[in-house]
Formats: C-alpha cells, sequence, structure tokens
C-alpha cells in the first residue's frame, strides 16, 4: 500500500496466509504511550464508539489484541515513563519528547518521562470496576469473547469472508461462516447517524446474537427485537456508532 507520510509504497499482500497469523486491535502501547497526554480510547471516543470498535477487533477473522484496561474503558492515560539511571540518556529522552511535541505546546507541556508522578498516573485504576458504566463494557466485553468461542473463532485456515463496504454511510456488513458453516452477518455502523443497510441476496436473518445498541450495554437509545427486523424485506436498520451480528441462512 502507499503511505503518504512516508511517500512510497510498503507492505506486501497477504493471499495466501492463515488469518490466526495477524493481530487486530484498536488501541495499543505504542499509539496511546506515544502521544503527548497518553490518552486512551475512552477519552477520545463514545461510549458507543467503543463498543463499535471491541466488536469490530473481537469478531474480525484474526487474533484480537487488547490493550490492559481496554477492556473496562479504563480512563487513566497510559504515558510514555522512563526508568533509566544514566543522567545524560534521561536528558536526552526528556528533551526527545519536548521536541516532538513543540507544535503542541498549547496544549501544555509533554509530562516528564522520568517523574514518578508519570508513572504513578498510568497505573490502572481498578476501582472503575465498581462503576456502573464501565461494569457494563466489562460485561460486553465478556459476551463478545463468549461469542467468538462460540461463532467466530474459526479454525479455517482461511475463513470465508464476504465484506460490502458502505462509503457513503461509513458502514459495512460482514457475512462470516462458521467452522460448522453457520453463516453469520455482522453489521457496523461507525457513523453518527442511523443508518439502512441493504442485506446480502439469497440471506435469511435468524437469532440476533449482539446488539451494541441494546438497552442492557446501557445504549443511549436502545432497540427491541421487533425494531431490528428488516425494512421492506431488504434492509437493515442500525442505530449510529453500533453494531448488531445475526445467525443467517441461505434462501
Amino acid at each position: 500500500m502507499y503511505s503518504e507520510e512516508r511517500d512510497t509504497f510498503f507492505g506486501r499482500k497477504a493471499d495466501g496466509h492463515a488469518h490466526s497469523q495477524f493481530i487486530v486491535f484498536s488501541q495499543n502501547h505504542d499509539q496511546v504511550g506515544n502521544r503527548m497526554l497518553g490518552e486512551r480510547s475512552s477519552r477520545l471516543f463514545s461510549f458507543e464508539m467503543q463498543k463499535l470498535m471491541a466488536a469490530a477487533v473481537i469478531t474480525a477473522p484474526f487474533l484480537p489484541m487488547l490493550f490492559m484496561g481496554e477492556e473496562w474503558a479504563e480512563e487513566n492515560p497510559f504515558l510514555y515513563f522512563i526508568d533509566h539511571t544514566d543522567a545524560e540518556l534521561v536528558k536526552l529522552v526528556r528533551e526527545g519528547r519536548r521536541n516532538e511535541f513543540a507544535a503542541m505546546h498549547a496544549e501544555g507541556q509533554a509530562p516528564d518521562p522520568k517523574d514518578i508522578k508519570t508513572f504513578d498516573n498510568s497505573k490502572l485504576n481498578w476501582a472503575l470496576l465498581d462503576k456502573p458504566q464501565h461494569a457494563v463494557m466489562l460485561a460486553y466485553y465478556k459476551h463478545l469473547i463468549a461469542l467468538r468461542k462460540q461463532y467466530f473463532a474459526s479454525t479455517a485456515a482461511i475463513p470465508e469472508v464476504e465484506t460490502e463496504v458502505f462509503e457513503a454511510k461509513n458502514s459495512l456488513t460482514v457475512l462470516r461462516k462458521s467452522a460448522d458453516e453457520t453463516l453469520l452477518l455482522c453489521c457496523l455502523n461507525f457513523s453518527k447517524e442511523a443508518q439502512q443497510l441493504p442485506l446480502p441476496k439469497h440471506l435469511k436473518l435468524q437469532n440476533l446474537l449482539v446488539n451494541s445498541a441494546d438497552e442492557q450495554w446501557s445504549a443511549k437509545q436502545s432497540l427491541t427485537e421487533s425494531g431490528l427486523k428488516t425494512i421492506e424485506g431488504s434492509n437493515l436498520f442500525i442505530q449510529p456508532e453500533s453494531f448488531i451480528a445475526y445467525n443467517a441462512t441461505y434462501v
């Protein structure tokens, strides 16, 4: 693929490689720790978008990787910190961090990577698990992981996946066949508006497996099972920044 930043092409096609050879994630320690203020996704995206991102990762045909605390929407930052003992090296790191974010000083200075407070402020806040919204997020992750074990963790080296992207709607559908040949339809709406997505032809929906906009996951707007029925026999209605998945069969 072509990178505008690098002004060159890089990478190779993944054709013929088992999906288990690839890792998928929505955030990791490099991405978070190298931000000036170490903000996690929980500080950058809505609660609904976080659930959608989780579903996109966990139901993907690759190995999901979760960043520590992501599963309960940890709010503390993960800052860049060091424990070097060489004074000259510490000086260079400090200068490097300041220079790297020189254009962002309107937002303040980058935290001192050697300051013990920088490390302490990056620790997980386990007390969040006692707060309703964070407890709901953890339960949602557990639900997705259980679904992955039952339906989405294909044993096939190259599982069958059909994807249709609706660029104008910032949405997509993913049709997968599980190890026992069960069809699974995933719909992802990354837009801030409700969308109607056309169902793949010759497909009949069966059981609803998960709806991130459901009331049990503390969504602002919830849909009942009847609200998720196809519209005019060919479209599926999906809430903003949400994910739904169904068992399906061919007709």
